[in-house]
């Protein structure tokens, strides 16, 4: 498929799977669609209703956490960006595992086993395949939340990458499609009220997060290292690690998967 018919493409796959998209705008290219969209909610915020979606073809200034740069070549990924409004919180650490979840759970509905990693990727076969960065927008009160999902990158960057391609033949505009339609569920579900560690949406989350029960070790701010069994995520989304010295909750950090427990 031309990559310049995508997004009819994807509005086929939409109203099939039963998500009707608000507002949607792919370019072929752009620096940065988290980037992109943050401006358009800066202009005009309510032109762009919750789940609405700004993607690309190709990402030429892409960054993951930490300013990662992160570039394929046009129509090998899947790569956009949403909006959900929602109060600035502590709540708002779910964000980036629901939306892990959504992802895994689309992959899975097309026959792939996918989890999630904490805080924000998403694994096949313990590699990744997906990332995800959000970035909560004050003046709209409203979190951007980036997906880049690898579909048919030929040439993985790192050895611990993967490509959908390799354990499946999956269709972008499908996987898009049920990507929304999960993610509009969760987020709903979860957001209700203001506990969102109680809601479906978040127990469902939970069950896909391999990362509980292994033994990791996690790079923390200011270049200190903390390893030990991860053993649950906190009612704010942290991830619960039990040390020698005893059960700590990160908030932010880089996880290495050591082993399983």
């Amino acid at each position: 498929m031309s990559t310049h018919h995508f997004p009819h493409a994807f509005e086929r796959a939409a109203h099939a799977c039963g998500f009707e998209p608000a507002h949607v705008v792919w370019p072929q290219s752009v620096g940065s669609t988290n980037d992109e969209l943050v401006s358009e909610l800066m202009r005009d915020a309510d032109a762009w209703p919750d789940f609405s979606i700004y993607g690309t073809e190709f990402q030429s200034a892409g960054k993951g956490r930490l300013d990662r740069q992160w570039t394929v070549q046009p129509g090998e990924a899947l790569t956009f960006s949403t909006v959900f409004r929602a109060q600035a919180s502590e709540n708002l650490g779910w964000v980036p595992l629901l939306t892990g979840w959504a992802v895994a759970q689309a992959i899975r509905d097309l026959g792939v086993d996918a989890s999630v990693k904490w805080p924000n990727d998403v694994l096949i076969d313990g590699k990744k395949v997906c990332g995800i960065l959000c970035r909560y927008v004050s003046e709209a009160g409203a979190i951007v939340i980036g997906s880049g999902i690898n579909v048919h990158m030929s040439n993985m960057p790192v050895d611990t990458a993967t490509s959908l391609h390799r354990h499946g033949d999956i269709d972008r505009a499908e996987l898009l499609a049920r990507i929304m339609l999960h993610l509009q569920s969760a987020l709903t579900n979860a957001f209700e009220s203001d506990q969102p560690e109680h809601s479906h949406a978040v127990t469902q989350a939970c069950s896909l997060i391999s990362t509980v029960g292994q033994h990791v070790r996690v790079s923390l701010p200011g270049d200190t290292t903390l390893e030990g069994q991860a053993v649950g995520i906190s009612p704010s989304a942290d991830l619960r690690v039990r040390t020698d010295s005893g059960v700590v909750d990160v908030s932010a950090g880089d996880v290495v998967h050591v082993r399983p427990a």
